[in-house]
């Protein structure tokens, strides 16, 4: 009984042909047509044991199930990834983070005169993030970005993402690993109220003294304060979705804001910006979709490190040091003083109670008797 080829050629399989970047590829002719298949090797004989699988196959099975689609430029997908909605519900700094991967991958594939998806190898992926800083956490984090940027390229063509197949790298608090932050003592604190109150040499102190002011008494990040808006305030009560977590959670907080805020805060009148602290918002990076600086500035809390270089506050051994401190010391205190992590979790916006104790690391040297910054405030209204 003779055996249907579904294929056009006859009587021996494919032999491979090498590409000019060393990948091995066989023609395969189907309905008069010329189809080119990666066999994803640079070794002959690994091709040679592919094409001839290819060839059994194709004896065995309807060919429209086994030829992929048309390969796929790899510049091609990733301009075609900027216009997904997933893409575009992406927060202005992750998307200028996810295309600066997406380039420099770009450009890596062209050192390297590779051009197609198909073309790809884990090997070949590993070896890009191995140049992508020298954390675990920098190389998951890349990882990560292109696993999304070639995800629905991988499913279109019914493959796996090659990115998928290189595994994570294991992150520790051990060297090379980004380090936690501490929180502020109650004396750094004031120190720091009391130099931003009284410098000159602070552009915008009046805005920075107020972020501070609201990092302590709400733990919101940076980035929320920096955009927080006029509108997200209704009498005393603070409404606002978390930019880090609001692609994902889609969490809003809401928290009484104490009287020390809405001091700060509350203006009667009309505002000629809709931000409450409006040079810090004009300040803040946004990226566009090619992850080119486009307004701001790259590294808005360089002012702030420079206040606590100034008085001269360092992180204990182990930990890092900067303006999220505020946001540790608050869930500290709170923690301290008999909060559950789920009450806590729910005022900064934490998602799980894991991630809240994450947050807990009072030094020894924190006087935690009280969650109120009374003292302080008066002191600094005082100078």
């Amino acid at each position: 009984m003779s055996i249907r080829l579904k294929t056009d050629f006859k009587g021996s399989p494919p032999r491979p042909f090498r590409h000019k970047n060393g990948v091995y590829y066989i023609r395969l002719t189907t309905h008069y047509r010329d189809i080119w298949r990666s066999c994803k090797t640079r070794v002959k004989r690994e091709a040679e044991e592919y094409a001839y699988q290819m060839w059994y196959e194709y004896q065995h099975a309807d060919v429209k199930t086994l030829l992929r689609p048309p390969g796929a430029l790899i510049s091609t997908e990733i301009e075609s990834y900027k216009n997904t909605d997933n893409f575009k519900m992406l927060k202005n700094s992750t998307r200028g983070t996810r295309m600066g991967s997406a380039y420099a991958f770009l450009d890596y594939c062209d050192v390297h005169r590779v051009k197609m998806f198909d073309d790809l190898t884990p090997e070949f992926c590993e070896a890009f993030l191995a140049t992508r800083g020298r954390t675990g956490k920098t190389f998951n984090n890349v990882r990560s970005d292109l696993i999304k940027i070639f995800e629905n390229t991988a499913r279109r063509l019914s493959v796996k993402n090659p990115f998928e197949s290189v595994p994570q790298r294991l992150t520790s608090r051990g060297a090379g690993a980004s380090r936690p932050k501490a929180a502020f003592t109650d004396e750094q604190v004031k120190a720091i109220l009391e130099y931003i109150t009284g410098s000159d040499k602070l552009k915008y102190a009046d805005e920075w003294l107020k972020a501070c002011k609201i990092a302590m008494y709400t733990g919101l990040r940076f980035e929320d304060i920096a955009l927080l808006r006029y509108d997200e305030i209704t009498d005393d009560i603070l409404e606002v979705t978390p930019k880090k977590t609001q692609t994902v959670t889609h969490k809003k907080i809401i928290m009484k804001l104490p009287p020390e805020l809405q001091r700060d805060l509350f203006r009667v009148g009309d505002h000629e910006s809709p931000y409450i602290l409006p040079h810090l918002a004009e300040n803040y990076p946004r990226y566009n979709d090619s992850g080119e600086l486009c307004s701001g500035i790259a590294d808005p809390l360089k002012p702030f490190g420079r206040v606590l270089s100034r008085l001269h506050i360092m992180a204990p051994d182990g930990y890092s040091i900067g303006f999220h401190s505020f946001r540790v010391t608050l869930v500290t205190k709170l923690r301290q003083a008999g909060y559950s992590a789920e009450i806590i979790g729910g005022l900064v916006g934490h998602t799980n109670k894991l991630q809240t104790e994450h947050y807990n690391r009072a030094a020894l040297s924190i006087d935690i008797s009280r969650i109120n910054y009374g003292e302080l405030e008066k002191s600094v209204e005082n100078l």
